[in-house]
């Protein structure tokens, strides 16, 4: 068997406790190495549950350690590491709890885990000086609609139906904290369905409620979209207000550069 083909057998059976030992894997009399491979099996997937468990604390208080684990087991069955740094490991647990039959009784608990995702994901982003709001004063009044924004690396967003940072910070050591960061006018969690913007301006990760409109405003923005199409994408929602989902979008430090938009006349 060639090479390319005993790696991806022998990563298939590792993963699957139903399977058995490969052919090519045995002792040096010949025969087949069980108890060696079965002890790699063992520690692949307790490394793969760990470093679930480690991204994602708060999902594991929640449903408890032997559910959390179990949870995480399955997860790791199903999705190899695809880069060799387990900090990128675990991309998409939300979403596969989501799906997970077992955790539907909490309805919350996916977008817990993509909070959870999306802190960690800023607190590791590359390094960006934002923008101040001074920037704006290079442009003239009339390109402000068509004007586009690229966003920092650190900067996330997250729309849920729940009370998810409220969820989140009450299983923190200190509330409105988290380990590297903290959240930033917490008194505007009490909302039922809460949407989050996080960034890392400096050393700390900031975490802030703002309201649907707002989401909707900054999510356009970051997907390329003119300030006047985004500022048209929040008035969606009647709890939108441009001037201070601007001054939200500058003073949480999401802004790397600004564009004018070129508007091509038929």
């Amino acid at each position: 068997m060639v090479w390319d083909k005993q790696q991806a057998l022998f990563a298939k059976n590792l993963l699957d406790p139903t399977r058995g030992v490969p052919d090519f894997v045995t002792r040096t009399a010949g025969e087949p190495s069980g108890k060696r491979f079965n002890v790699y099996r063992n520690n692949v997937m307790v490394s793969l549950t760990q470093a679930l468990l480690d991204s994602y604390p708060v999902v594991a208080q929640l449903v408890g350690e032997e559910f959390a684990t179990a949870m995480a087991r399955v997860f790791a069955g199903e999705h190899l590491p695809t880069s060799p740094v387990m900090l990128n490991y675990g991309a998409g647990y939300g979403d596969f709890i989501a799906a997970f039959e077992p955790a539907q009784s909490l309805p919350y608990l996916a977008d817990v885990a993509r909070l959870e995702w999306a802190w960690l994901a800023a607190y590791h982003s590359a390094d960006q000086t934002p923008l101040a709001i001074d920037a704006l004063s290079a442009f003239g009044e009339e390109d402000f609609i068509n004007l586009c924004f690229a966003f920092c690396p650190d900067v996330q967003l997250l729309q849920s139906d729940h009370r998810v940072v409220s969820i989140w910070s009450s299983h923190q050591k200190g509330e409105g904290e988290g380990e590297g960061g903290k959240v930033i006018d917490f008194e505007a969690s009490g909302q039922e369905a809460q949407c989050a913007l996080l960034t890392r301006p400096l050393f700390e990760v900031e975490l802030r409620v703002i309201n649907r409109g707002t989401h909707a405003f900054l999510h356009s923005l970051k997907a390329g979209l003119s300030l006047g199409k985004s500022i048209d994408k929040g008035h969606t929602f009647k709890e939108f207000e441009p001037a201070q989902a601007l001054e939200t979008l500058f003073t949480s430090g999401c802004v790397a550069a600004l564009k004018k938009h070129q508007v091509h006349s038929a």
